[in-house]
C-alpha cells in the first residue's frame, strides 16, 4: 500500500516479486509521467492515461495532475509503503480487492484507477482478524507513527 502523505489518499497493488521491484515500477512510471508532463510546457500538464486496466501510473498521474509535483525526488519524499498482508499468489487477487474496498483507495477516493474484480464487495470483513480491525480503528495514529519513524 502506498499513502500519499500530501493528502492522505491510499493506493492498494499486490505483487509475487520483491517490493523494491514493484515500488521502482511505479518510480519508473512517475519519471515517464513526469518526463511526458513536461514536455507539452513547462507547467505540469494534465497526464492522460487511458488504460485504466492498469494502475502503474496512478501513482505519477496523481503526484503530477492533483499536486503538480515536478521533480524525480518527489516520487521518495511523498509516498509511504505499507505491508497489509502476506498472502498467496493465489489469494492474492482476491485480497487486493478486499482492501481496496476497505481503505477506499478507488478514485475519487484514493488513488486506484482499477479494480481486480469490478464487483462491489459484499461480506469479507467479517473474518477480519481483530487485530486487523483494530489497526483500522487507529489508522491515523498508525499513519502518522509509521512517517515520523527514525526506521522509515
Amino acid at each position: 500500500m502506498f499513502i500519499c502523505s500530501l493528502c492522505t489518499k491510499p493506493y492498494v497493488g499486490r505483487t509475487v516479486s520483491h517490493l523494491n521491484i514493484r515500488a521502482n515500477q511505479h518510480r519508473s512510471a512517475f519519471y515517464k509521467v513526469l518526463g511526458q508532463s513536461q514536455l507539452t510546457s513547462k507547467q505540469p500538464a494534465k497526464f492522460d492515461c487511458n488504460d485504466d486496466d492498469d494502475d502503474i501510473y496512478s501513482l505519477g498521474v496523481h503526484l503530477v495532475n492533483v499536486h503538480g509535483c515536478t521533480d524525480q525526488s518527489d516520487f521518495n519524499a511523498i509516498y509511504r509503503v505499507l505491508i497489509l498482508e502476506n498472502c498467496s499468489p493465489k489469494s492474492m487477487e482476491v485480497s487486493e480487492h478486499k482492501w481496496i474496498h476497505k481503505l477506499k483507495s478507488l478514485r475519487l477516493q484514493g488513488i486506484n484507477r482499477s479494480n481486480s474484480f469490478s464487483i462491489p464487495l459484499l461480506k469479507y470483513f467479517s473474518t477480519l482478524r481483530p487485530q486487523s480491525i483494530d489497526f483500522f480503528n487507529n489508522f491515523h495514529f498508525a499513519f502518522s507513527t509509521f512517517k515520523d519513524s527514525p526506521l522509515y
